[in-house]
């Protein structure tokens, strides 16, 4: 390869920037950018990766009423399926909840029922409910609006009541339960466990539900993609379990004096984080399976079977009907 002449070498070589302050001034601008998107990136990630503070919670069997007083007047069970018509293990679950509460009125939610209810109810939100892009999404928010609305008991239909707990409830507006997270970097993200929406009581017109609405609305007007995950977030993120989290951590100093949070042996004892022998999820167990895994947790006032019908539990549920 042949090399520059000497004049067009000189000409290249003046043309050179060898001023460092021009250089610098140059090439700031594109550090100042570089320097803001990856603020950007770090603010994101953080948000992703939140840390959520000990909330207190209420020792297994300690509460301010009597366990033999009701303590409270009756009041309503809600449940929600796409349809009237249950699964026979759903069906013998949601007959527990009979047993516990039967002074309570019972109240199964089919998708028209959600529809119509949001429809006449809250006609304000009733567009953000129907562009919810998933089942579950529209499911989880409609439940807070039972609670607000109705007030009373909230429960999944893969929940099974164990004994009555009319005393957990007296002197609290809202309770709310827990899950474990097993170990590692969730529990550290987590302390006091996954704070879930599978059951939940309040009394009617408790602002928590409101809150928990209008965030459901934010997320849907911005939904922005995960540095983590590599896809929107998931729904437990927009409408379930860790938007309530959220809610709790960002308004603790308001909702301290009317939210009761019990720990994972109350309602919630085994996790779908980890193994445990005696309990499988995602409608996993078969019949002589799900007595064992009852009879380990025996102790406590309910039971969640995490079958996760509307995502990974759904290819299993023949073991349902």
């Amino acid at each position: 390869m042949k090399r520059c002449p000497g004049p067009a070498r000189r000409h290249l070589n003046r043309m050179r920037i060898r001023s460092p302050k021009l250089r610098l001034a140059l090439g700031l601008p594109a550090l100042l950018l570089t320097l803001m998107i990856a603020s950007h990136l770090a603010h994101r990630l953080a948000k992703e990766l939140e840390f959520f503070p000990a909330i207190p919670m209420l020792p297994l069997h300690s509460t301010g009423a009597s366990a033999s007083g009701r303590g409270i007047p009756p009041s309503f069970v809600h449940q929600s399926w796409k349809s009237a018509s249950l699964p026979n293990r759903f069906s013998v679950w949601s007959a527990s909840w009979r047993r516990c509460f039967p002074d309570w009125q019972h109240r199964l939610w089919t998708d028209a029922d959600n529809a119509d209810f949001v429809r006449r109810k809250f006609p304000d939100f009733y567009p953000t409910w129907r562009s919810l892009p998933t089942k579950i999404e529209r499911v989880d928010s409609v439940r807070y609006l039972y609670l607000y609305s109705m007030g009373g008991l909230y429960a999944d239909l893969d929940s099974e009541c164990l004994h009555p707990f009319h005393h957990l409830l007296a002197n609290c507006s809202v309770v709310l339960g827990s899950m474990s997270v097993g170990s590692g970097w969730t529990a550290w993200r987590m302390p006091s466990g996954l704070v879930q929406n599978s059951l939940m009581y309040s009394r009617p017109g408790q602002q928590i539900w409101l809150d928990a609405i209008q965030e459901v609305q934010r997320i849907a007007s911005q939904r922005r993609w995960s540095l983590l995950t590599g896809s929107y977030p998931l729904e437990e993120d927009r409408t379930g379990p860790l938007m309530l989290m959220r809610l709790l951590k960002r308004n603790w100093a308001s909702y301290s004096g009317s939210v009761c949070l019990y720990r994972p042996e109350f309602f919630n004892p085994f996790s779908w984080f980890g193994s445990d022998p005696a309990c499988r999820t995602l409608n996993g167990m078969t019949a002589d399976e799900l007595e064992t895994c009852r009879r380990r947790y025996n102790s406590s006032y309910a039971i969640q079977y995490h079958t996760q019908v509307w995502r990974h539990g759904k290819s299993n549920m023949a073991r349902a009907s």
